[in-house]
């Protein structure tokens, strides 16, 4: 998968992203950090498939925050 422009992302999303390896980053305002993976599924092929994998990195406890869910969409 080609990797997302981060500048676009920069001005379009509600917390700032980043590009940690394959994951996108984020931190929230309440200091929750999370991880967007995309992975491929290679079964089939050869159409291309992907997992969507949201990780809460901090382990802590997500209050309902709708600028996570906004976020998450402008990087989808």
């Amino acid at each position: 998968m080609n990797p997302l422009n981060l500048d676009h992302l920069f001005y379009t999303c509600p917390y700032p992203v980043k590009l940690d390896g394959d994951e996108y980053i984020f931190r929230t305002d309440y200091d929750i950090v999370y991880a967007v993976d995309f992975k491929e599924e290679g079964s089939f092929s050869p159409i291309p498939a992907y997992w969507f994998d949201l990780t809460n990195r901090s382990h802590k406890s997500s209050p309902s925050d709708p600028k996570v869910r906004e976020t998450v969409i402008r990087i989808l």
